[in-house]
């Protein structure tokens, strides 16, 4: 008995649902302990109080969010949910996902505000009303999620005071595979603490933050498949980088060649991962080293055109341990100067054309790799 209620489960800390299709039912009013709540695809689950058929009923005030304990909830595959209870998520919740909830309407600036635990929110494929996203609505927010959010415009720092308290907490914010997003606002002064950005397969975004070397506490930066990108980087990158991800497969704007972003004062990075050919072919086009000395990992992939890799960009690479070439179909040859010694481990991975030309002690290509204590080749 707690306070003259029975508990049901007086210690459970967790409890997963998860496609339970015909699963009938009421959830458990009392779970004084749980911290852990994940709901999937279970379409039949009522409300203890209204014996609806309708996954609404579970989110309802007086069933799941009377729970004071709970600090993360995962919602997955739940179409029939459409709105969150009036009175506000559980007040001590820090993670919140939610993923194929497509017809879950996103809640309004003041309810986001009462969410004052709230740390990571991950949006997957839901809250198809959501056009504009409010950056500083949620006080404690570290860690965003925004992953195809079909109809997802912008996303936008409120005019507000405590908005900008608030965005002193966020650490990593991440954007993928939302078609319509256009703009993403970002205020250097407002995000010190803002030490991971990725923008990934957004068609119709322009611009960036700017001036993205204004944000000195950035550390990973990962822009792929932005092909209308308009530029990146004009005044240079933030200076403490460690990770670096750029390209498009298909399409890039010329004023984005990495030739152009001060590479060379990044004496912090250790990984650089670079998309399709445009890139790869601005650095062998250069006559000065212009990779920073620090760097340990350098993957090549989807540069799908490029037969030779030529020049004498990767020499100076002395820190330069793993190399990973993946799915360069038409690449044939290697450097003719060969790879820096320092390398201890080649990936070769669906390059069909290299992969025969690197052959064990036959391949053309094999001399220069050879070194190479750790060489991997495949086709998948």
């Amino acid at each position: 008995m707690i306070d003259g209620i029975t508990s049901e489960f007086p210690r459970l800390s967790k409890l997963s649902l998860s496609r339970c299709p015909k699963l009938k039912g009421n959830l458990p009013s009392n779970l004084p302990c749980l911290v852990t709540l994940v709901v999937e695809d279970c379409c039949l689950l009522e409300s203890e109080f209204s014996g609806e058929v309708d996954n609404r009923n579970i989110m309802r005030p007086m069933n799941v969010f009377n729970f004071n304990s709970l600090r993360q909830l995962y919602l997955f595959d739940i179409p029939s949910l459409t709105s969150f209870p009036s009175n506000g998520l559980p007040k001590a919740l820090k993670t919140l996902f939610i993923t194929n909830c497509e017809n879950l309407e996103f809640q309004s600036h003041e309810f986001l505000q009462s969410c004052k635990a709230l740390e990571d929110l991950d949006i997957m494929r839901s809250c198809c009303s959501l056009t504009s996203f409010p950056l500083g609505s949620l006080p404690l927010l570290k860690h965003l999620k925004l992953r195809d959010c079909k109809n997802l415009k912008s996303i936008s720092i409120l005019e507000e005071e405590a908005a900008s308290q608030s965005l002193k907490f966020l650490e990593h914010l991440q954007v993928e595979e939302c078609p319509e997003v256009e703009s993403i606002s970002l205020l250097d002064l407002s995000t010190p603490n803002l030490s991971y950005f990725a923008v990934v397969r957004c068609d119709k975004i322009n611009s960036l933050p700017e001036p993205i070397n204004n944000l000195t506490g950035l550390q990973t930066l990962y822009l792929y498949d932005v092909p209308n990108l308009e530029s990146i980087a004009e005044e240079g990158l933030p200076i403490n980088l460690r990770t670096l991800g750029v390209g498009n497969e298909e399409g890039v704007c010329s004023n984005t060649a990495i030739t152009k972003w001060g590479l060379d004062r990044l004496t912090s990075l250790s990984y650089l991962s670079i998309k399709g050919e445009y890139q790869v072919k601005k650095l062998m086009e250069i006559q000065v080293p212009l990779l920073p000395n620090s760097l340990k990992i350098l993957i090549i992939w989807s540069a799908r055109e490029i037969q030779h890799l030529n020049g004498k960009w990767l020499q100076h690479l002395t820190s330069l341990k793993n190399l990973a070439l993946y799915e360069c179909e038409k690449l044939k040859s290697l450097p003719k100067e060969g790879l820096p010694s320092s390398i201890s481990r080649l990936d070769i991975w669906r390059c069909p054309m290299l992969k025969a030309s690197c052959e064990r002690k036959k391949g053309k290509e094999w001399p220069k790799i050879a070194h190479i204590p750790l060489i991997t080749i495949t086709d998948w």
